[in-house]
């Protein structure tokens, strides 16, 4: 029996969901062992669990709506609107920090 795109799009969001679910526990499990120390700074691991839960809390959301009748595409505008968890730290190639604090900086190739 063959899927709808509805189907295959709830199949998609639900494995999205429970890899975002697994990162939030393996994040819960460092913190509850203390483990966290040996890979992340308290900022930066602060900022990892809350992009854990707020990735949870999208997919989640996707998974409860449903699809259209019409097969109309789902409005998305809404993601990453969360105003709780600050932009993610991107990188140049040449080490300039783009959308994150100037200490986390690339080091400089010699």
């Amino acid at each position: 029996m063959e899927q709808t795109d509805a189907e295959r799009g709830r199949a998609l969001v639900q494995r999205w969901c429970l890899l975002a679910e697994q990162r939030l526990d393996y994040l819960t499990e460092l913190f509850e062992t203390g483990r966290w120390r040996r890979f992340f700074g308290e900022l930066e691991f602060l900022e990892n669990v809350q992009e854990a839960k707020a990735a949870v809390e999208s997919w989640r959301g996707l998974l409860n709506r449903e699809a259209t009748l019409d097969n109309r595409p789902v409005d998305l505008s809404w993601l990453g609107h969360n105003k709780k968890v600050p932009p993610r730290v991107a990188f140049y190639f040449d080490g300039e920090v783009v959308n994150g604090s100037p200490s986390y900086t690339l080091p400089q190739s010699a």
